[in-house]
């Protein structure tokens, strides 16, 4: 991404015949997690408006529209920023640096900053700049705002590889785990006399136990299958394992037998009532008839 961003600014200084400089950054331009700056003074600008918190690159990304700047110096819309502009001049001056443009500002004197869209996101900024006074028109702004949107979609395009690279290996990494742990499974199952699903579960509980991942455990099985220490481990686990079945094995056995009990007990006294009752039938019957 980074050489992406370095290319976009270098195209949009070329797209735009008014800018001298650009900067294109991902993400809030405070905390960008990737900047590309083509020159010193796109540079220091951007550092300015870090250190003094405000100026058009962080407007143009917090209001999600074009941001045009005549002068920095008698801007004051960021006051903060002229004044660390100036310092950034006065200490360059002093320096042999940096030549001096003028009070109240540094190298850069007009702005266009844009927002990079994505959809309905704001992913980044593009600024783009010039030692000179109003040197962007209508036609440059036109000109930079159809840059921004090139950009733009040529950052959602990257995005969308990286994101497939990043599947791609991850990919790559569970099948290349996976591979060991399936060759695990069936060492362990002879080891252990057990059915592979049984070994699986062996080593998913000593994993979780000693917090190792089940892939580290599968490669010292495969790496050493004749190492008694592991198995004996291994083995004490799968004995533990063994005795919990058995244990919910007899709880499961004792519920049915008390449900099984609860229907008899309850089927023999409905027989019992129902023999008093006709009984009681016959007798009332039989008084009747006396």
């Amino acid at each position: 991404m980074q050489e992406v961003l370095t290319t976009l600014a270098a195209l949009a200084v070329q797209a735009v015949p008014a800018a001298r400089w650009c900067s294109a950054a991902l993400g809030d331009p405070l905390q960008p997690w990737y900047l590309a700056s083509g020159s010193s003074a796109s540079q220091q600008l951007h550092g300015a408006q870090w250190h003094s918190g405000q100026g058009p690159c962080l407007d143009a990304y917090r209001q999600r529209a074009a941001v045009l700047c005549a002068d920095l110096g008698t801007d004051a819309r960021w006051p903060r920023l002229a004044a660390a502009l100036s310092t950034t001049a006065a200490s360059g001056a002093a320096s042999g640096a940096v030549s001096g443009v003028g009070p109240g500002a540094g190298p850069v004197r007009s702005v266009l900053a844009l927002p990079l869209l994505v959809g309905q996101e704001v992913v980044g900024t593009l600024e783009l700049s010039s030692p000179h006074l109003h040197a962007f028109d209508q036609d440059g702004a036109h000109q930079a705002v159809a840059v921004g949107r090139l950009a733009a979609a040529l950052i959602e395009r990257q995005q969308l590889l990286e994101q497939a690279h990043g599947k791609v290996e991850n990919l790559q990494v569970a099948l290349s785990t996976r591979a060991p742990i399936e060759q695990a499974k069936g060492v362990l199952a002879v080891w252990l006399g057990c059915s592979t699903e049984q070994a699986y579960a062996v080593l998913r509980a000593t994993s979780q136990e000693n917090n190792v991942k089940v892939r580290q455990l599968a490669a010292l099985v495969i790496s050493d299958p004749g190492a008694s220490d592991l198995l004996e481990v291994l083995g004490a686990q799968h004995q533990r394992l063994l005795a919990k079945h058995d244990e919910c094995d007899s709880g499961h056995h004792g519920q049915r037998e008390g449900r099984h009990h609860g229907r008899h007990h309850g089927q023999h006294h409905g027989q019992c009532d129902g023999a008093d009752a006709s009984a009681a039938t016959t007798q009332g019957c039989a008084a009747a008839e006396v």
